[in-house]
């Protein structure tokens, strides 16, 4: 999961006044290459500028980096949640 995060924050540019307690998480669901096929958000941050930033970095970062084995992928990694957060915050 970190390096996911990781690979989204290489592509999310979030707008202009958030507060680093803002938080999105997401629902994603991916193919075993870690192309993303949907990103849902499930838990707001109340920013709609913010859930729509994340939510397109997360497609822009597809493919993710996912595990090769399939037992895991399918267990965790094909359709999964994850929380992000402006920089400078604490995961």
């Amino acid at each position: 999961m970190d390096l996911i995060r990781q690979q989204v924050g290489d592509y999310w540019q979030f707008p202009p006044n958030v507060r680093g307690d803002e938080e999105v998480t997401l629902q994603v669901v991916c193919v075993p290459t870690g192309q993303v096929i949907s990103v849902t958000v499930v838990n707001s941050s109340g920013n709609t500028a913010l859930d729509r930033s994340v939510e397109q970095a997360v497609y822009k970062a597809s493919p993710l980096p996912v595990p090769e084995d399939i037992v895991l992928f399918e267990q965790n990694f094909r359709s999964f949640k994850i929380k992000f957060r402006p920089e400078n915050a604490e995961w």
